[in-house]
């Protein structure tokens, strides 16, 4: 019999199916038809994900579905089975999987991964995402070994970017690492797998599963209960920072408590860069940056290298848009854009009022200016689309005040 390749990813359809099966076959359809299942683009513990297709779009999607062989899972026919005593666990998984897909679908953040559907079928639940081309920064850092200060400080911008929207909704990603970053072909750096997300209430003591990867946890993140918060999140992005800087994770947290061994970094990273890090990532969480605004902005100060020269702007033709920066003139610049970005960027009618000067809290009129042209830059670059524009630039009065504490 012809096998004819799947559509979505060139498989032959069928793939699979004689095996022991443990993942949907080739050219499988789910939802009613709507989404055909290509090859495994990944499996776990808890999941397998396919690139899959939308018929009716006809275009590429990844499709997450739950399968917890953590939990015993095997698959009748189609369906996806746990031996009864981890019924109760299983659904719980179930509803783990619903919340997550609920959770990311509230972001509108290009830095973090879109859903396009969720729904329960075959005895477990799916996830449909927007298919990434790309690879991911761990096999990045696998492939070349470390990043350069200015892509590392780009690649920074853009997740602080991604974790201010998630902490506004009061959640916590807490399992920030290079494999959970995708690196793509159209220049994102995205963030994925929000399966471990959970909510969290500033200045209180929370019980929270203990999850976690050792040389990317924080230290909070070894006790069931503990004050959790952006300080959380912030500990693994820059264990995840100072990997793509050094080629090589930090040691744990616990390591680093009973041998009390210094981070290092290699010759020519920035001083500042690295200052951030180590604050970033000391042991002691009243140390660490409180938000990913207060991360920014450690990370976006004038850097000089250990040798005390200044590193020379990258050129947009050099490296894809995340993995630069924007050549600054100033630290007002860097803290103006900062704060224009992350208070204004969803909200574009915003950003123009009839402030007077005295309300920009220090702000010039030249630096209004530069943070005028450095916004359109920046969104020029990023391939992000304003949604409104002032008619004349030059209208300086009719900025937004700028808030820069």
């Amino acid at each position: 019999m012809d096998q004819y390749p799947c559509p979505c990813c060139g498989a032959a359809q069928g793939l699979g199916a004689s095996a022991p099966a443990r993942n949907l076959a080739v050219g499988s359809t789910l939802h009613q038809g709507k989404f055909i299942v290509g090859r495994i683009l990944g499996e776990g513990g808890f999941s397998i994900t396919y690139k899959g297709a939308h018929r009716d779009l006809r275009c590429s999607v990844a499709i997450k579905e739950l399968f917890p062989l953590d939990l015993g899972a095997i698959r009748l026919g189609i369906r996806v089975s746990v031996p009864a005593p981890q019924a109760d666990a299983f659904r719980y998984a179930r509803d783990q999987t619903l919340q997550e897909a609920q959770i990311i679908a509230g972001f509108r953040s290009r830095n973090i991964v879109d859903i396009d559907d969720v729904f329960q079928e075959n005895g477990t639940a799916y996830i449909v995402m927007e298919y990434l081309e790309g690879e991911t920064l761990e096999a990045r850092l696998e492939r070349i070994g470390r990043l350069s200060p200015d892509a590392v400080q780009g690649l920074a911008e853009a997740l602080c970017e991604a974790l201010a929207e998630v902490h506004a909704g009061n959640w916590l990603h807490r399992d920030i690492k290079p494999s959970n970053i995708v690196l793509t072909a159209d220049q994102r750096a995205v963030l994925i797998a929000f399966g471990s997300a959970r909510a969290f209430y500033t200045h209180r003591t929370q019980r929270h599963t203990r999850i976690l990867t050792p040389r990317y946890a924080a230290p909070e993140q070894y006790s069931e209960e503990a004050r959790f918060g952006p300080y959380t999140d912030a500990f693994s992005l820059g264990a995840t920072l100072y990997h793509a800087l050094t080629g090589a994770p930090p040691p744990s947290a616990m390591d680093r408590f009973q041998s009390g061994r210094a981070l290092d970094f290699p010759p020519g990273v920035p001083s500042r860069l690295a200052a951030a890090l180590q604050q970033t990532l000391a042991l002691r969480v009243d140390e660490h940056p409180s938000s990913m605004t207060a991360l920014l902005a450690l990370i976006q100060e004038p850097t000089t290298t250990a040798m005390g020269t200044r590193p020379s702007a990258p050129s947009v033709l050099d490296a894809p848009p995340w993995m630069i920066s924007p050549a600054f003139s100033s630290a007002s610049d860097r803290k103006a854009l900062a704060a224009f970005t992350f208070r204004h960027r969803r909200h574009p009618e915003s950003w123009f009022s009839d402030a007077p000067l005295a309300e920009w809290k220090g702000v010039t009129v030249e630096d209004a200016g530069r943070v005028i042209a450095l916004q359109i830059r920046h969104y020029h670059y990023t391939h992000h689309r304003l949604e409104t524009l002032p008619a004349e630039i030059g209208q300086l009065s009719r900025l937004q005040h700028l808030n820069l504490q």
